[in-house]
């Protein structure tokens, strides 16, 4: 099938333009699937004119198809420009055929709220969906820690909560309203019983674990085995720790002090962030976890402050950074990313990420959802 007629037609391209020749594929089974067939496509042609040349190629052979858009994929970037572009660019051989694949394409984030805030947001979460303004009432005060908290993961059933700390340790934290042998008590005290039920309840830890040789960075338990953890620090490590045992089952070690880590439900790879601008994915299962799976090369100047998945898709996740600016990735392409996330006008310091919505926060005082 040849392309160059609709091109001539509506962007005036030559004659004598260069071809090249393409085959799709696609490793996504709600993919549609389009006959095995090699198309010669003129160098100038754009996603646009592509999707075009495949919806058309569809419809074809299946009169019930509906046109949708394609992210295509030629090694590990997404076309972005021209075909002669992306073959210069990145000096793709020619001379062979170019096999492109189909991605199904998302809509890009469009911007929901803006919600003032009193300081820097240094972290954000989604509950039930949206975003709500309100007074959080004080309901336990875990104390134990000798510096600053950094980072708190609780888990599925919210029984255990675990802590990572400026101090280098984590805590464990037993949070069962039935529970009395963590409540924090001063020797001498009377009727403290009778105060627990009419005040806030203070804890101190189930298990405190050392390890770490700077601050950790940010903590998420572990989705494949119970009782187990990841942390991540400024020492350049992400440990996986078995909290009964309270000790170290692994290390992977980093480039540089991380900054953030994110573990997929389903897949569970991890993707991380450092004190660079380049977010980085890690197989935890895999023996040399001191290999990098994929580097993702996008932000500019300052380092990524925090990463997260997808949770509804194991190929997606966004980053957020000190240049102002967030990324929606697909792992499937390393050098360029989906979407970019404007808005903010001071460094991007976290973000949150549910099945509706992704939520940002900055030192520009503002939470933005998208």
């Amino acid at each position: 099938m040849d392309l160059s007629e609709p091109m001539e037609h509506e962007n005036g391209t030559s004659q004598n333009e260069k071809h090249v020749q393409i085959t799709f594929f696609s490793k996504d089974d709600e993919v549609a699937q389009i006959p095995d067939a090699v198309f010669d496509v003129p160098t100038g042609a754009e996603c646009d004119d592509l999707n075009l040349l495949l919806n058309k190629t569809i419809e074809a052979t299946n009169e019930k198809w509906k046109d949708r858009r394609f992210e295509l994929l030629v090694g590990e970037s997404f076309l972005r420009t021209s075909l002669a572009e992306f073959i210069e660019e990145y000096e793709v051989e020619t001379e062979t055929i170019l096999k492109v694949e189909r991605v199904l394409g998302i809509e890009a984030p469009k911007p929901l709220h803006d919600i003032q805030a009193p300081d820097w947001v240094s972290s954000v979460q989604i509950a039930h969906g949206h975003i709500e303004k309100g007074i959080l009432v004080e309901k336990m005060i875990l104390r134990g820690h000798e510096r600053a908290v950094e980072c708190v993961s609780v888990n599925t059933d919210s029984t255990r909560a675990i802590s990572g700390s400026v101090d280098t340790n984590l805590k464990v934290w037993n949070l069962e309203a039935s529970d009395e042998a963590t409540i924090y008590e001063k020797e001498g005290e009377e009727n403290a019983k009778k105060r627990r039920k009419e005040e806030t309840k203070m804890k101190v830890p189930m298990v405190t674990i050392g390890g770490h040789r700077d601050k950790v960075s940010a903590i998420e338990w572990c989705p494949w085995k119970a009782g187990h953890a990841f942390s991540s620090s400024y020492d350049h490590t992400i440990v996986e720790w078995d909290l009964e045992l309270a000790g170290e089952v692994s290390r992977i070690k980093g480039p540089k002090s991380f900054t953030d880590i994110s573990i997929h439900p389903t897949s569970g790879l991890i993707i991380s962030s450092c004190t660079d601008a380049v977010p980085r994915l890690y197989d935890p299962k895999n023996r040399d976890r001191t290999i990098v799976k994929q580097s993702f090369i996008g932000h500019q100047n300052g380092w990524v402050e925090s990463v997260k998945w997808n949770p509804l898709d194991a190929n997606q996740f966004v980053s957020v950074s000190t240049d102002r600016t967030g990324k929606m990735w697909d792992i499937r392409s390393s050098k360029s990313s989906l979407f970019d996330i404007h808005g903010h006008e001071d460094r991007i310091l976290c973000a949150a990420w549910n099945e509706r919505l992704i939520a940002t926060g900055s030192a520009d005082c503002t939470i933005k959802s998208f």
